[in-house]
């Protein structure tokens, strides 16, 4: 397993222009934004624009919001999912999978890809976090102005505890889309089909509590939008505001209140993940590949 782990790991980055262009070009962007932003403010010799005064916690946690917050994880998901829709269906239409992959090794070349799509991701969201902080560092040195809180190791290990737990939501998060871009791309064998059935998903299944309340005043059936309680966005923001913020998810849009522990949260979580998971590895068992 580790070997196709390895090999999967490899195949991904030696696509350099796909890889860049979807994933690398977060960190990228960041350097690119923030140098651009250096240059504005040795000119005007203040930190202005969007380049702001800001603080290093915030910058170094705040690029994981692009994938485990409402509303920036629903345009933030886009090019993960892309990416992930894009190396699963196209190894249809590039012909990697005919007459090469056995049924036995099936299911372990599909969780070796899951595995190595999702780490590629979040070691590009990682690296984006360290560029944003290095970048900022930068800025507020050349305008002599302090990059707070100061760099003590309380201050440190309070940021690395919050950033290891938004690393585990956004990887959880990130599996299960790529379960379900799996499955599109099995379902569809296309790339575009692919990647149109799993915004699909990602837009309908952030947007869902949205939709349970517009069905409940059709339907004039209040309690209909408790069932947000069973749907991964609510489950992922719940899980992570009881490891942050030690309390349940309570800026739920809506009025709506839902009360659900941390162990609830992961369970169903877990749920989701297997479900798809495995939906996915087992239509892709039953395929005839080789026509």
């Amino acid at each position: 397993m580790v070997d196709l782990v390895r090999a999967e790991w490899l195949k991904i980055i030696r696509n350099v222009r796909l890889t860049t262009s979807l994933v690398w070009v977060f960190p990228i962007a960041a350097a690119t934004i923030l140098t651009v932003g250096i240059i504005v403010n040795m000119i005007e010799g203040e930190i202005s624009g969007y380049m702001s005064l800001s603080r290093w916690p915030q910058d170094f946690i705040g690029i994981w919001a692009f994938i485990n917050r409402f509303p920036a994880n629903v345009f933030g998901r886009m090019l993960p999912l892309a990416f992930m829709a894009t190396f699963f269906a196209g190894e249809f239409e590039w012909g990697t999978w005919k007459n090469v992959v056995p049924r036995s090794r099936r299911v372990k070349l599909v969780l070796a890809k899951l595995v190595a799509l999702t780490g590629v991701i979040l070691l590009t969201l990682a690296l984006t976090s360290i560029v944003i902080v290095l970048f900022q560092w930068v800025g507020h040195q050349i305008i002599d102005l302090p990059y707070e809180p100061a760099f003590t190791m309380a201050a440190i290990s309070e940021a690395l505890g919050t950033y290891l737990v938004e690393a585990l939501i956004a990887m959880l998060s990130l599996f299960l889309l790529a379960s379900f871009a799996a499955l599109a791309a099995f379902i569809t064998r296309s790339v575009l089909g692919s990647l149109l059935l799993s915004f699909g998903f990602s837009v309908a299944e952030l947007l869902s509590l949205g939709l349970l309340a517009l069905f409940s005043l059709w339907f004039d059936r209040p309690k209909l939008v408790e069932a947000y309680r069973f749907m991964p966005s609510f489950n992922f923001e719940n899980l992570r505001a009881w490891l942050v913020e030690g309390h349940s998810y309570v800026d739920i849009p809506f009025g709506v209140t839902i009360e659900a522990g941390a162990a609830e949260s992961a369970v169903w979580i877990g749920l989701w993940i297997a479900v798809i998971t495995f939906w996915a590895v087992s239509t892709f068992r039953r395929q005839d590949i080789t026509t």
